[in-house]
């Protein structure tokens, strides 16, 4: 992502899932002029049809406003934090409830949008505020099969799109993984290693003390 725009075509629902997920991950403090203005585009395109994507909420912002840095924050905020609750999911409590972790399973605090079933065939045509209608975009996406390929990275807890049987969000994490790995394996036949020298030691010492008992029986006798 060198010029920073983290989508190029949101033509079908894996894609646009692809999106909100990397743009959840999205280091915005490091941003500049040129970046901001690439992710204003590629969040409007996000709430369009695209073409090739015949599932997910149509959405209809009342009004297509020029969001300051700030309100993209919030925006990604929220996205962040309904992502996270959906890869940790709550624990039960003993009243046949949920335990919420604040910041993990959260809410989203949609305001004023109306839905019609009527305007796109065979979907939910959105409208409302600009900001209402991202966030009900992506809880839409959540609800297709495709979102189960969101993940958390058991690494650094990244969530991220998944392909295949990919299990950590980049080549870093794994590399982490398999030199953890690797020093617990050595930790473990250290310890091992260190285990049988105690019981030579030991097997050892017995022996020495039985032949000592031997001699002195002998001498008894």
């Amino acid at each position: 992502m060198h010029s920073r725009r983290i989508t190029e075509r949101k033509e079908t629902v894996s894609s646009r899932i692809g999106f909100m997920v990397r743009f959840a991950s999205e280091d915005l403090k490091n941003y500049r002029e040129g970046h901001w203005l690439l992710l204003r585009e590629d969040l409007e395109g996000f709430l369009t049809r695209p073409e090739n994507d015949d599932r997910g909420a149509v959405a209809i912002p009342e009004k297509m406003p020029v969001l300051t840095n700030d309100e993209i924050q919030w925006i990604q905020s929220h996205v962040k934090d309904f992502l996270r609750g959906v890869v940790e999911r709550p624990e039960p409590n003993e009243r046949d409830g949920w335990i919420l972790k604040p910041g993990v399973n959260a809410h989203f605090p949609l305001r004023e949008i109306t839905c019609s079933s009527w305007e796109t065939l065979g979907r939910v045509t959105v409208r409302g505020g600009y900001k209402d209608c991202v966030l009900f975009v992506v809880a839409s996406l959540l609800s297709d099969p495709q979102a189960q390929n969101i993940v958390s990275c058991p690494e650094c807890r990244n969530v991220f799109m998944r392909e295949g049987k990919q299990i950590f969000c980049s080549r870093r994490c794994t590399n982490r993984a398999m030199v953890k790995r690797k020093r617990e394996k050595d930790s473990i036949k250290a310890s091992r290693a260190l285990t049988a020298k105690r019981f030579e030691r030991l097997e050892q010492n017995t022996k020495q003390q039985k032949g000592q008992l031997r001699g002195k029986n002998r001498r008894k006798k």
